[in-house]
């Protein structure tokens, strides 16, 4: 099982919040990836059986995922929301 979280900060340089969040969450388990843009942070936590699993990924500049989900479909999602092609090559389908 993974854990996904965000925070909307109020200065870029506040990393506190999400070192305590990622804390807060290691029952899901011990591998912890963050992501930031700004005042906007991802993070997410996976255990051993979620090994293949991909952090948070910044698709282009204003454009991020963070999602424990399956996306059925995703090349028509991607072109109806006008996202690269190959964009999410590296990402198990």
């Amino acid at each position: 099982m993974n854990a996904v979280c965000g925070l909307l900060r109020e200065a870029p340089g506040e990393a506190k919040g999400m070192a305590a969040v990622l804390a807060a969450l290691a029952g899901y388990g011990a591998h912890a990836d963050e992501w930031s843009d700004g005042p906007v942070v991802f993070g997410g936590r996976r255990g051993p059986s979620d090994e293949g699993a991909d952090p948070p990924l910044c698709v282009e500049p204003g454009l991020a995922v963070a999602a424990d989900a399956r996306l059925d479909d995703r090349d028509a999602l991607c072109g109806a929301l006008g996202v690269p092609p190959g964009a999410f090559s590296g990402l198990a389908a």
